[in-house]
């Protein structure tokens, strides 16, 4: 059970300084970094889409939020960011390759599972095969070195 204001976690300053959150806020605080989203949502998902480097195109709606007088936690929940974006996410994911981590789970038992992005590409040629195989629709085409098994 977590409890409104108590720090769960806390990573140390080293691995807080090596994050992209550390490099995106180029020496802003948090609760700076934390006003401007809250202040300027916009302006702030704006440069989030450009630091991210996301290809595609974010669309003219940055933020879309449906009101709910009545219900503030709605308002939030019901908030959709870039809904007019057109970008891949299967381009967007697998732009990347080597043996850096591309994905990290981490189960209730503190277990951890870890995904190099050339297992990551592997995985999805080897999904598109299948799913190929087995005639489902059209198959996208696959990014430079991301070969189908």
């Amino acid at each position: 059970m977590v409890v409104r204001g108590e720090i769960v976690w806390e990573p140390s300053f080293e691995r807080a300084r090596s994050s992209r959150m550390f490099e995106f806020a180029s020496g802003i605080s948090y609760e700076q970094l934390h006003r401007w989203s809250v202040d300027e949502p916009e302006a702030f998902w704006r440069k989030i889409w450009q630091f991210c480097e996301l290809i595609g195109e974010p669309g003219e709606t940055t933020l879309f939020r449906p009101e709910y007088p009545d219900d503030r936690t709605a308002e939030f929940t019901a908030a959709q960011f870039f809904p007019d974006a057109e970008l891949s996410v299967v381009e967007n994911l697998l732009r990347r390759s080597g043996p850096a981590e591309a994905l990290v789970a981490i189960n209730e038992e503190g277990q951890r599972t870890v995904r190099s992005w050339d297992e990551l590409r592997r995985r999805v040629a080897s999904l598109a095969s299948a799913l190929k195989d087995l005639g489902v629709g059209q198959v996208i085409e696959l990014l430079p070195g991301c070969q189908m098994p």
